[in-house]
């Protein structure tokens, strides 16, 4: 494979903006090691006070460099690479295109992009020689260049398990950081969800996220207090205290997405993120019992109680064999991502 670096032309000061919780530089660095790019080089202009590109992995080659403002990216931000990954760092581009062009050859140029400030048709997202990184920003077509219109790939994406939009937006326009926060949000939205999880918990869980996104509060510190907290409901439950223990799971249920949209809307991940199904265990277990005794008490008897959680627990099983026979058929199964 030829050896690749990614080039961030960060000279615009829309670059530097936070969407979402991080700088769009930022976004663009942590989505590009993501996508398995280990060298990455950052074009700022010369005026510009350098900042911290916020990588995550210990592996991870930040470059800086200073540029003028105006004119091409300088030959020497592709210095020691066979090819480049050039990006305009005022983009929001999805990891499956960043993905495509980490596995691609130059010239590969994605296109349509959003046009921002510039003429439509400019090269702001493309796969090139390390000689031709002037390109960018390049209203010229690149000779021989194979193009690659992001509205062709597939939307399947495993994160989220099911269809999501491919992204790529335009952070330098007016009112951009809003909607581009909203659109980031909404894409962290999983699918594989029971109805309340998914037509009732979104609105509460996507308030809090908006809270917190530009507070220093992490995935982490909301695991942790979700785990807290969910012990409190369970104990409620056990002791027989509804109204204490009712309000509390509510707020459990919406905490335990909270962490994970916040984690996927800032690329912020972590071990103790991936261990959190281990946490939910922990305490969802004990509130697992206490919450059949609680039906029980609604339903004015210990075997009414068994047969309320016994018919929902047979309509759930149901749905899931139906859309597993569905599946074995072909039917909702996402085709393969070539």
């Amino acid at each position: 494979m030829a050896q690749v670096v990614a080039v961030l032309d960060a000279r615009p000061a829309a670059a530097w903006q936070s969407v979402g919780g991080i700088p769009l530089v930022t976004r663009l660095v942590r989505s590009l090691e993501l996508a398995g790019v280990e060298r990455i080089r950052i074009v700022c202009a010369s005026a510009q006070p350098l900042r911290e590109p916020g990588a995550r992995q210990a592996g991870t080659q930040v470059e800086v460099l200073e540029a003028p403002t105006e004119g091409p990216l300088p030959l020497r931000a592709g210095e020691g690479a066979e090819e480049v990954i050039a990006i305009d760092a005022t983009l929001v581009v999805d990891r499956r295109l960043l993905k495509r062009l980490v596995d691609g050859k130059a010239p590969l140029v994605i296109q349509p992009t959003p046009a921002g400030t510039g003429e439509p048709g400019r090269v702001r997202l493309a796969r090139l020689a390390a000689a031709a990184v002037a390109a960018l920003g390049s209203g010229d077509a690149v000779p021989g260049a194979e193009r690659l219109d992001p509205g062709t790939l597939p939307t399947w994406a495993a994160e989220v398990r099911g269809p999501k939009p491919i992204l790529l937006m335009d952070g330098s326009l007016p009112g951009a950081p809003r909607s581009v926060q909203d659109a980031l949000l909404l894409a962290t939205e999983k699918h594989v969800m029971d109805a309340p999880a998914r037509w009732v918990d979104p609105h509460a869980e996507n308030a809090i996220v908006r809270r917190l996104v530009d507070t220093p509060v992490t995935p982490n510190h909301v695991t942790f207090f979700s785990l807290g907290i969910g012990l409190a409901a369970a104990a409620f439950l056990y002791l027989g205290w509804w109204a204490l223990a009712l309000p509390v799971m509510f707020l459990v249920g919406w905490l335990d997405g909270v962490d994970g949209k916040l984690a996927r809307l800032r690329l912020q991940y972590s071990r103790i993120g991936e261990a959190e199904s281990l946490f939910d265990f922990t305490y969802e277990q004990r509130r697992g019992c206490a919450a059949d005794r609680a039906a029980a008490a609604l339903a004015g008897s210990m075997w009414a109680g068994f047969v309320a959680c016994s018919v929902w627990a047979a309509i759930t099983a149901g749905v899931h064999l139906a859309r597993l026979f569905l599946a074995s058929r072909g039917v909702g199964v996402p085709e393969p991502v070539r």
